[in-house]
């Protein structure tokens, strides 16, 4: 929800489809940039990594509270609190 994607350090491309988005996260992000990852590394990261929504954070801790950390009043990040 938040428009930075935390892992890449890019913005607004983890909306994207699989396509564009393992094509933008190697040549538009700054992970792959000061790594200097390969497309395969990029797009193996991509196929692995997915950002949890807060109703997935609640499904899969249905025992706990869950915070909503902000920035600029956006969503961030969900913790699961007991």
């Amino acid at each position: 929800e938040f428009f930075v994607e935390p892992h890449f350090l890019t913005i607004f491309v983890h909306w994207l489809p699989t396509g564009p988005r393992k094509w933008a996260m190697h040549w538009l992000s700054f992970w792959s940039w000061f790594w200097h990852a390969s497309r395969e590394e990029s797009e193996a990261l991509v196929d692995e990594i997915r950002l949890l929504s807060k109703r997935e954070m609640e499904e899969l801790f249905p025992d706990c509270r869950i915070v909503t950390e902000r920035f600029l009043l956006m969503p961030k990040s969900y913790i699961a609190v007991r």
